[in-house]
């Protein structure tokens, strides 16, 4: 605690206020109410570290000459991590006690896991994307091993340093620029789903602030939303897994990622391919749990594409731009025949990415839902009739790691040993049942609406005995829009009557 107490001192000197907030461990506690809208931490810019000052550095500088070289993403997280790794041991650094203070333990962040922990997210997609960060580090540390003075520092030492930006960097608009600064003391703040504060740059007392937006009680912990993310996102970039990734509350944290292009054996195959522009002929999709929002939607709108047959639906599908995307405008059910197609696809799919998953992590599912008496449903769903399945709870307890974040804890999963690298084997189980509940979700919904569909034809009239409220919610969001496609057909041939009945009056 000394070294936290050398860091407020520093901070307070400058100007810093959080006199209703303090440090226990490595979290943010209050010490009194605080009412909504209040500052509860106050850091002056003159206390922060932002990316500017970064490149400002001799090897910023350096670096700054060959920026061409550097993606827009994660220059500014570079310029960071150098002036850390510059000023990080002198001591006469106003930021020194602040340095002081980082974490030392690296085993959170999968770019830092043995070839064995990765090999535990078989069958996921971050296994590719742990690959590709750890290629963009390494080009990343070759630009500065060209820096005069750089060669001290080892590789491990680069990826620490930046993988410790990524985690604990704030993104804000200064002055008209969009720029990450690192914040000491607000940093500590530990992610929640739920938005209790909110971070931004005060220009009229040049500081960095938090606010609350909600009262707090004494004692209670001051969390932050470090964004809308993947569980597999958190887990690259800030190595934890949020405490709610397997509860269902939040739909956004579990997702399955695939590519899809248009198959020379599908329907109409040359022109649905002459309707998409060249990029966008093959391209990665993730979907979640929320079928009527954002990725999914977008994923489920390009395969109600490939599944168009016939005439009237070719006839449905949009007429697409250079600049069109399927998130921007995307394309709701087109006529049930298609969606059936569609759900079959998808289920198929889903099977398939199933298939993939290690014996071990297909082992700790069943072992999961057998501890709590069921098989484990999709995240978030809700069974009933006929189809009734118990729901199942995940029990979660927050545990601080050493770099101030949270790990999640499942009830029915256990580490595969009581070794330090148990942390890093329980994200990765997190990661992989997560998307495992995915599979199931989509699988299940298939196999239920497929056959509601089918009993509801041309009618458009909903039969959804037996069905699950998410399975109720598809149907009814595929009805709506089919029965909103057909008024606007029939509107459009009325239209089109009255006016060659007036052109042939006249």
């Amino acid at each position: 605690m000394e070294q936290f107490a050398a860091l407020e001192s520093a901070l307070l000197a400058r100007g810093a206020v959080f006199s209703k907030v303090r440090i226990a461990g490595r979290k943010l506690i209050t010490t009194s109410e605080l009412k909504e809208g209040e500052v509860l931490i106050s850091i002056p810019l003159s206390c922060c570290i932002t990316s500017d000052m970064g490149r400002d550095t001799p090897w910023g500088a350096a670096l700054s000459e060959r920026t061409d070289t550097l993606g827009d993403e994660f220059r500014d997280q570079v310029y960071l991590a150098v002036y850390y790794l510059q000023f990080r041991d002198k001591k006469e650094c106003f930021h020194h006690p602040y340095f002081k203070v980082f974490p030392k333990n690296r085993d959170d962040f999968p770019v830092f896991w043995s070839a064995s922990q990765i090999e535990a997210l078989h069958g996921s997609s971050i296994q590719a994307s742990i690959e590709g960060l750890q290629e963009c580090l390494k080009r990343e540390y070759a630009m500065l091993s060209r820096c005069e003075g750089f060669r001290g520092i080892t590789l491990d030492d680069f990826k620490w340093a930046r993988m410790l930006i990524s985690s604990r960097a704030f993104r804000l608009t200064v002055r008209g620029r969009e720029i990450r600064m690192l914040g000491p003391f607000a940093d500590l703040m530990d992610h929640a789903e739920k938005r209790r504060t909110t971070w931004t740059y005060d220009e009229e007392i040049d500081a960095l602030t938090v606010r609350a937006l909600e009262d707090f009680r004494a004692g209670e912990e001051i969390r932050c939303h470090y964004g809308k993310k993947s569980a597999k996102k958190f887990l690259l970039y800030y190595g934890f897994t949020p405490d709610e990734t397997l509860t269902g509350e939040y739909r956004h944290l579990n997702d399955v990622e695939f590519v899809m292009f248009v198959h020379p054996d599908f329907p109409e195959a040359k022109a649905k391919q002459r309707l998409l522009n060249e990029e966008y002929s093959c391209k990665k999709y993730s979907v979640d749990v929320a079928f009527t929002q954002g990725n999914t939607l977008e994923a489920l709108s390009f395969m109600r594409l490939l599944c168009a047959k016939g005439e009237e639906e070719m006839a449905a599908l949009p007429a697409m731009s250079e600049a069109y995307t399927f998130r921007d405008h995307p394309l709701h059910p087109i006529s049930v025949r298609n969606e059936i197609e569609v759900l079959r696809m998808l289920s198929n799919m889903m099977r398939e990415q199933q298939s993939h998953y290690s014996r071990e992590m297909k082992r700790l599912r069943l072992d999961a839902a057998g501890d709590r008496g069921g098989p484990a449903p999709a995240a978030g769903a809700e069974s009933g009739g006929s189809r009734k399945r118990k729901p199942t709870k995940s029990t979660h307890s927050a545990e601080g790691s050493s770099s101030g974040r949270k790990r999640a804890r499942m009830e029915g999963l256990k580490p595969s040993s009581s070794s330090p690298s148990s942390s890093a084997q329980r994200s990765a189980e997190t990661v992989v049942l997560g998307e495992m509940m995915v599979c199931r979700f989509f699988v299940d919904l298939a196999e239920a609406v497929i056959p509601a569909l089918e009993r509801m034809g041309d009618s458009l009239t909903m039969k959804s005995e037996g069905l699950s409220r998410h399975e109720k919610e598809y149907l009814a969001y595929v009805c709506y829009s089919l029965q909103v496609r057909r008024k606007a057909k029939m509107d459009s041939e009325i239209e089109s009557t009255s006016a060659t009945t007036a052109s042939g009056d006249s």
